[in-house]
């Protein structure tokens, strides 16, 4: 299986494991949950729409400043930390409404939004 399947539609579902949480390691060498058992096994997910793709530039700095890509559809909107390279964090925020001040066109594509300071 490889990601850019799913962004370009050629590849729509896979099967998965289900595990809770992530196990605490201070280097991650494989897979954390190599020896944990899932809290469901088999399951089928169906991905109905790829938000942001790309691929990791390992050639890339980090942004100077906090940067999210911010998306959503309809009241709701999201914020998901813009990753570049290894290592880097993932966070997601749900936000209490969409933003009024951008065209729901907008938000649904998808865009960089940053926090200076």
């Amino acid at each position: 299986m490889m990601a850019p399947d799913f962004q370009n539609g050629r590849r729509t579902a896979f099967v998965a494991d289900i595990f809770r949480g992530l196990p605490l390691k201070y280097h991650y060498r494989s897979c954390p949950w190599v020896h944990q058992e899932p809290i469901a096994h088999n399951i089928l997910v169906q991905v109905e729409r790829v938000v942001h793709y790309r691929h990791f530039d390992f050639n890339l700095e980090y942004p100077p400043t906090l940067t999210y890509v911010l998306f959503g559809e309809g009241n709701e909107a999201f914020l998901d930390h813009y990753q570049t390279k290894q290592p880097d964090f993932d966070q997601v925020v749900a936000l209490t409404e969409a933003p009024h001040w951008l065209p729901k066109r907008l938000l649904e594509a998808g865009l960089h939004s940053t926090f200076p300071g």
